[in-house]
């Protein structure tokens, strides 16, 4: 699976780095999982946005987009803490591939 990142001019290094990371992971998850039905070629697109806040904290979202034949997969999360934020994130991802595989192969 490859990567394809957008919006890491607006993290700090350490930022940049988890970020990545925790990317990688997550996509190596869902491809090890989706791996009889994925292509090795096939990219994701990953963009997160740092929100500016008032307080201490950073509130981050991220969108996910995986094109797939005669389908987009298209997830979104945002959440203060950017682990959990890829958690759900990666739910997300997972729920929307075993809706459109099962469509898919139903369709076959």
């Amino acid at each position: 699976m490859i990567i394809l990142y957008k919006g890491l001019h607006d993290l700090n290094e350490d930022e940049k780095h988890l970020f990545e990371q925790l990317t990688t992971q997550t996509c190596e998850r869902f491809e090890s999982k989706w791996s009889k039905v994925l292509k090795p070629e096939v990219e994701i697109s990953v963009h997160i946005k740092k929100h500016s806040s008032e307080g201490k904290r950073i509130k981050y979202s991220v969108h996910a987009h995986l094109p797939l034949p005669k389908a987009n997969l298209s997830v979104h999360n945002d959440d203060w803490d950017i682990h959990i934020l890829f958690r759900e994130l990666f739910q997300k991802l997972n729920n929307e591939a075993e809706k459109y595989f099962k469509e898919y192969h139903a369709r076959k």
